[in-house]
């Protein structure tokens, strides 16, 4: 999906349906929420790196990915703050 160039809004777009479809399953939808708030603005985008990172994460089933993911969003926006 994202060797594709994918727009953010169609990535949380699916993110939205899957969320959707696996709502009774807490753990999907803690990987999906960041995914599909994406579209509610700037400060919800995640880069290429951060969406690459969390793929790899799943593929590896590393234990809690979001924590590396939110990390990541936080040390980008300290970032930001300062510049």
């Amino acid at each position: 999906m994202l060797n594709q160039n994918l727009p953010q809004n169609a990535i949380s777009s699916m993110a939205f349906d899957l969320y959707i479809m696996h709502f009774t399953m807490p753990d999907i939808k803690k990987i999906l929420y960041p995914l599909l708030m994406m579209d509610a603005g700037p400060e919800f985008e995640n880069t290429e790196k951060e969406l690459r990172t969390l793929s790899q994460l799943l593929i590896e089933d590393e234990e809690n990915p979001m924590s590396v993911i939110e990390q990541m969003m936080h040390e980008r926006f300290q970032q930001n703050l300062k510049n």
